[in-house]
C-alpha cells in the first residue's frame, strides 16, 4: 500500500511577460527592466518553460545593449560595463546550447547582481 503525501506544493504564478525595447528609455528604467526579466527568465526556467525563458534572455541580451550603450561615458559603471562584457560570451554560448539551468543560475547570481550594483552605485 502506497503511503500519500498530505504535502501539497505551492502553485507558483508569474505574471506573463510583456515588454519591447524602447529606444527612448533611460538607463534606469533599462536597468530596472532588465533586472525584472532576470527574475522572470529564471522563474520561467524553473518552470520548465524554456521557450518562454528564452524569449525574454533575447529581450535582455537587446536591454543589455542598451544599458553598456547608454552608459559608456559615465565613469562610475564602467567596471560593471566590462562585467557584462565578459558575461555575454558565455551566456550567448549557453542559449546556444539550450543550457537553461546555467542560463538560469546566470541570470538570477550573476547578472542581476551587476545590474543591482548599477543601480545602487549610479542612482541611490
Amino acid at each position: 500500500m502506497a503511503i500519500k503525501n498530505s504535502r501539497k506544493l505551492p502553485k507558483i504564478y508569474i505574471k506573463e511577460w510583456n515588454i519591447t525595447v524602447n529606444k527612448n528609455s533611460t538607463i534606469f528604467e533599462n536597468i530596472n527592466t532588465a533586472i525584472s526579466a532576470c527574475a522572470q527568465a529564471w522563474a520561467y526556467f524553473i518552470l520548465l518553460e524554456e521557450a518562454k525563458a528564452m524569449s525574454i534572455v533575447i529581450d535582455i541580451i537587446d536591454l543589455l545593449d542598451r544599458v553598456i550603450k547608454d552608459s559608456s561615458d559615465i565613469e562610475l559603471l564602467q567596471n560593471y560595463n566590462l562585467e557584462i562584457i565578459k558575461l555575454l560570451p558565455t551566456l550567448l554560448t549557453a542559449l546556444e546550447n539550450k543550457n537553461g539551468i546555467f542560463i538560469a543560475d546566470t541570470l538570477e547570481y550573476e547578472l542581476k547582481l551587476i545590474l543591482e550594483n548599477m543601480n545602487k552605485v549610479y542612482f541611490n
